[in-house]
């Protein structure tokens, strides 16, 4: 019996007083509930395709390599986190260059493509701010002139450091 006649037939019994309002209201719901799932049903199931061997196997693959991609991307991206995380409480002088050096190695030693080169990257970045400041050229844009004598500088005091280490 489809729900077409199930309603007619609730209709009947409402009319010959064999139900009440609230009755009828109920198994009204109940019944096109029921015929909606039917009817999603045989729409989901009409409108796939069946997929053949190959296309199965390709579609496995794609989602398996997808989801080993996103899983190593969003815990390199965690790790970036937490090197944020350190890097403010250094700016914010909460930890000390020695311990951001410990903890950039640490992370570094996770094997994370992305988190290695961003610490080395921000890493030379504060060693060049730390010399510059250093050297007095703390906050000032440098000419080409100025750039040769901080490299002239530092090749001289790099020279001096290993003459002393050979003698």
């Amino acid at each position: 019996m489809n729900y077409l006649d199930e309603l007619k037939k609730l209709g009947q019994l409402k009319n010959d007083g064999k139900l009440t309002e609230e009755e009828f209201q109920e198994k009204k719901e109940e019944i096109l509930s029921q015929s909606s799932k039917t009817k999603e049903n045989k729409t989901e199931s009409g409108n796939k395709k069946k997929k053949g061997f190959i296309s199965r196997i390709l579609e496995d693959k794609l989602d398996d390599r997808l989801e080993t991609v996103t899983k190593l991307f969003s815990t390199d991206q965690d790790v970036l986190k937490e090197w944020r995380k350190y890097k403010r409480q250094y700016k914010n002088k909460k930890i000390t260059l020695t311990v951001l050096r410990k903890k950039a190695k640490e992370l570094k030693n996770e094997g994370y493509a992305l988190t290695k080169a961003s610490i080395e990257s921000d890493m030379a970045s504060m060693s060049l701010k730390r010399e510059l400041k250093r050297q007095g050229f703390e906050g000032k844009l440098l000419t080409r002139k100025e750039t040769w004598d901080l490299e002239k500088i530092q090749i001289e005091k790099w020279d001096k450091e290993n003459k002393e280490r050979e003698s």
